[in-house]
């Protein structure tokens, strides 16, 4: 008979929106996890050897960290938090200003190639 009572409580609590889209609520705030992220990808990248391959790879992921940046700054902007947005916009900034513009070039290039065919380690090396 719990089963089912606890089966009943999940039901109500579904939430959809107007397009019959369901709304899941999650815990925690997504501007604090996009910093930490931020903070942790920054700590990854001082750890490693910047002469390295796993360096350049890194390096590469700072794009999607980027991404992930403008869809939180956008969501904040669409409910209106201009205060949040402000800081997702500040991160993307800080993870895409201070670059040579060689190495800039070839990360958006490496982006591009990846949303398109996805990530370049996933290829056979003669495709490169």
């Amino acid at each position: 008979k719990k089963e089912t009572e606890e089966e009943e409580e999940e039901e109500e609590i579904i939430e959809y929106d107007e397009d019959g889209n369901e709304i899941v609520r999650v815990v925690g705030e997504i501007g604090v996890f996009l910093e930490r992220l931020s903070d942790e990808y920054t700590k990854c990248l001082r750890q490693v050897d910047p002469h390295s391959a796993t360096y350049i790879t890194r390096l590469g992921d700072e794009g999607s960290l980027v991404e992930l940046a403008e869809e939180v700054k956008a969501f904040y902007e669409r409910i209106d938090d201009m205060d949040k947005a402000s800081r997702a916009c500040l991160l993307c900034i800080e993870h895409t200003y201070y670059k040579h513009k060689n190495i800039a070039l070839q990360l958006e290039r490496e982006q591009e190639l990846a949303k398109v065919y996805g990530r370049r380690e996933f290829f056979h090396p003669s495709c490169w």
